[in-house]
């Protein structure tokens, strides 16, 4: 299982999730296998040799899960508490929505579980990937514009300059995409504070260099045409 997660990074082209959430399915196997080999070493080397191939170990994680990654915080209100902007964007959607409406996102997260309303993802993970996409990595617009969805989640960068970019590549598609243009409007936006979670921070982390702020924008369909 684990050399087969692995085989999938190599070729799918690294683990690109926030977090490494790719490996994160694998982690107990992967610890497990690391404390195999430290016991087997213990009984066939020496004590020494797997007391050091414990510390390298343990040293190889502190470095990936704090040194590589933002500031996070441990605590026990790491259990209690739960807070994100996804929460925020929830519960305007749910508020603004109803169950036969459809609301066209890429990061679904928890949204779907909060709106009555019916979901269609840009992205090709909640909705079936051949159905958003082309071959050439090119949207399907009239299928995902096929429902009229309406409300548009999408996401932006703020450069240090002041200019206004999408932040994911398909989110560049959908603005140029005709339909989009004619037939809806911003109404509302959601920064993104970077201090706010580990999370949020993870956005900046993953977010081009030199940027000022990351924030979602909720557009809304104006016309039935």
């Amino acid at each position: 299982f684990v050399l087969a997660q692995i085989l999938f990074l190599m070729v799918s082209g690294r683990d690109f999730m926030y977090g490494y959430r790719f490996v994160v399915p694998v982690m107990p196997c992967i610890a497990l296998l690391c404390a195999a080999g430290i016991e087997l070493a213990h009984e066939r080397v020496n004590r020494n040799f797997a007391l050091i191939a414990l510390t390298v170990v343990a040293a190889g994680q502190a470095v990936s899960n704090f040194a590589a990654l933002p500031q996070k915080h441990i605590g026990f209100d790491n259990l209690t508490y739960r807070s994100s902007f996804l929460f925020s964007i929830a519960e305007f959607l749910a508020r603004q929505s109803g169950p036969n409406d459809w609301i066209l996102l890429s990061e679904a997260g928890i949204i779907p579980y909060c709106v009555d309303a019916k979901i269609r993802d840009f992205m090709g993970l909640v909705s079936p990937y051949r159905s958003v996409y082309k071959a050439n990595h090119m949207i399907r617009g009239n299928y995902l514009f096929s429902e009229e969805p309406k409300f548009v989640l999408m996401s932006f960068v703020e450069a240090e300059d002041g200019s206004i970019h999408p932040r994911l590549h398909v989110e560049a598609q959908i603005l140029l995409n005709a339909e989009f243009r004619t037939s809806y409007r911003a109404i509302r936006d959601f920064e993104i504070s970077k201090d706010a979670s580990f999370l949020n921070a993870l956005y900046y982390a993953y977010a081009p260099k030199k940027i000022k702020r990351v924030f979602y924008t909720v557009f809304e369909r104006t016309s039935n045409q």
